[in-house]
């Protein structure tokens, strides 16, 4: 820890000592600065305050931790600054003293680390916005099958498009918020699609039996099986017990 320490003379506090720490932080030595005030650290200015040189803190201090202070010349330096009063008996300031500790390499890796969350914040958001862009895409295709459909005199079906943008939103609502990660558990993902469509055309005495396991894979498999799922469970509700009371859908 770089100490110096200044002394009550005619009135106004003079530096007295610094120790080797201190003159191989500042790379310079008592014989520079000696009997000067606290003016000669005034290169050191608070970092969230610039306007507030750690000469001015020491001279307003009245003890304790002043803040970090960062210095560019004539080499760069962030340290945590503390001051400490002696008084005499009668409670007149004597001594006071500067304890500085060098912070410099800590401030530089939590720099690193903020770049380092930034890049990776920024990643996410391409990510998230290219997502975005292949869901609109994905989206507007289902839209225009619909359209054909209609064209060649097939009512449009509203429900069956809905089902197939659900996918897609259960899809993307098993991934992670917080990290890149393109894997997801198919078995859930299906289940959660076979559940889905069932509550949309739930029909007496029609039952879903759903055995899946999980079987991690990645986005760009799970997408497409997913709506396929949908359309195969869209249409064996809406087709296959035609005149039947009662039958069962499995999954697996």
């Amino acid at each position: 820890i770089a100490i110096v320490i200044s002394k009550l003379v005619r009135g106004d506090q003079r530096i007295c000592y610094a120790n080797e720490a201190f003159e191989k932080l500042t790379g310079r030595t008592l014989a520079d600065f000696g009997g000067r005030g606290w003016s000669m650290l005034d290169a050191f200015n608070e970092e969230n305050d610039p306007k507030i040189t750690l000469g001015a803190a020491m001279l307003n201090s009245t003890g304790d931790f002043l803040g970090t202070f960062r210095c560019e010349e004539p080499k760069q330096l962030v340290v945590e600054a503390f001051s400490g009063l002696i008084e005499d008996e009668d409670g007149t300031e004597n001594y006071r003293i500067a304890a500085l500790i060098d912070v410099t390499d800590r401030a530089r890796a939590e720099r690193e680390e903020f770049a380092r969350q930034i890049r990776d914040k920024d990643m996410l958001l391409k990510e998230v916005q290219h997502r975005v862009k292949n869901n609109l895409q994905l989206i507007v295709a289902l839209v225009r099958l619909e359209a054909r459909a209609e064209k060649r005199g097939d009512r449009i079906n509203l429900a069956a498009l809905a089902g197939r943008i659900e996918s897609l939103y259960l899809l993307y609502r098993a991934l992670s918020p917080d990290v890149p990660s393109n894997e997801i558990d198919l078995g859930h993902y299906v289940s959660q699609i076979a559940s889905a469509v069932m509550n949309t055309y739930a029909v007496d005495g029609i039952r879903l039996d759903i055995k899946v396991d999980h079987a991690p894979t990645t986005i760009n498999v799970a997408l497409p099986v997913g709506i396929i799922v949908n359309e195969l469970l869209t249409n064996a509700f809406k087709h296959a017990f035609a005149g039947r009371g009662h039958g069962l859908i499995t999954v697996w």
